[in-house]
C-alpha cells in the first residue's frame, strides 16, 4: 500500500468513526429523553427494556473485556 494512501485511509477511517460517535450518541441522547418522557407508560417501558437489553448486556462486556486487557497489560 502506498504510504500516502494509507494515511488517507486511516484519517477516513477516523473521520467516519467519529460521524458514527455522534449518530450515535444522538440516538441514544433521544431514546433516553423518550425513556424519561414515558416513564408512567409500563406498556413502553417493557418494549423499551426489551429492546435495550442485548444492548446493554454487550457494552457491558466490552468494558469487562477492556478492563482485562488493560489489568494484563500493567
Amino acid at each position: 500500500m502506498i504510504p500516502g494512501k494509507e494515511l488517507e485511509e486511516r484519517s477516513s477511517t477516523k473521520y467516519e468513526i467519529e460521524v458514527k460517535f455522534a449518530h450515535y450518541k444522538k440516538i441514544f441522547d433521544s431514546a433516553l429523553q423518550l425513556y424519561e418522557k414515558e416513564k408512567n407508560n409500563t406498556h413502553f417501558i417493557k418494549s423499551f427494556d426489551t429492546l435495550m437489553k442485548p444492548v446493554v448486556k454487550a457494552v457491558e462486556e466490552c468494558k469487562k473485556t477492556l478492563n482485562s486487557s488493560k489489568q494484563q497489560s500493567t
